[in-house]
């Protein structure tokens, strides 16, 4: 009897272990003055799939690829400044599911045959862009080879001092589908939304 008891209190207990353990939990990372992390480039490579990165205001000067599914948040609207060293992409996205949200994203490079863009999602799906504000990039966003996106609720300044024929496009979708664009202000581009090769999109 006592090592039936025993076997039923092995399986019992290795049951909950495998029912906690399909359950996820995100770690929340601070990014900031006297914050854990000094820089958003550090957060990101401590951080797990599904983790969420909180930056608090300040200008973070660096280029960011993006290779989890996490969450980047700025604690408050447009007060965490992404800034580019004006070469190529300021984010790069290179996994599914990635959010990012509320921040000021700058200093993009400006050549087109690399489509440089405040943001790049590059050939994954599924990316949440909101709440954001673009300045002084060539594209915005550049959507490559991607579908399922939502880009809501963001704010696309282009380069105003250039002729019209040397800006980029607010939002380029290129071999793209199934994406929702909502509540978006494009000013000082030269075409707000450009589709090539991209449908179903609403």
């Amino acid at each position: 009897m006592g090592k039936k008891v025993s076997l039923i209190s092995v399986f019992f207990s290795i049951l909950i272990f495998c029912l906690m353990d399909g359950q996820s939990y995100a770690a929340e990372l601070e990014v900031g003055k006297d914050k854990m992390y000094e820089t958003i480039s550090s957060a990101i490579e401590q951080a797990g799939n599904g983790d969420i990165i909180k930056v608090y205001p300040g200008n973070y000067k660096e280029k960011l690829e993006i290779t989890k599914s996490i969450t980047l948040e700025s604690i408050e609207k447009e007060k965490a400044i992404i800034e580019g060293d004006k070469q190529k992409h300021v984010i790069t996205i290179k996994s599914p599911g990635v959010v990012i949200n509320g921040f000021t994203i700058k200093g993009s490079g400006e050549n087109f045959l690399d489509n440089d863009a405040g943001i790049l999602i590059d050939q994954k799906n599924d990316a949440k862009i909101m709440n954001n504000v673009f300045e002084d990039v060539l594209f915005g966003i550049y959507i490559d080879s991607s579908e399922g996106n939502l880009i809501k609720d963001n704010e696309i300044h282009g380069l105003k001092d250039k002729k019209f024929s040397e800006r980029g496009n607010g939002f380029h979708f290129f071999n793209s589908k199934n994406n929702t664009i909502h509540g978006n202000v494009i000013t000082d581009v030269r075409d707000g939304m450009y589709f090539d090769h991209s449908d179903k999109t609403v």
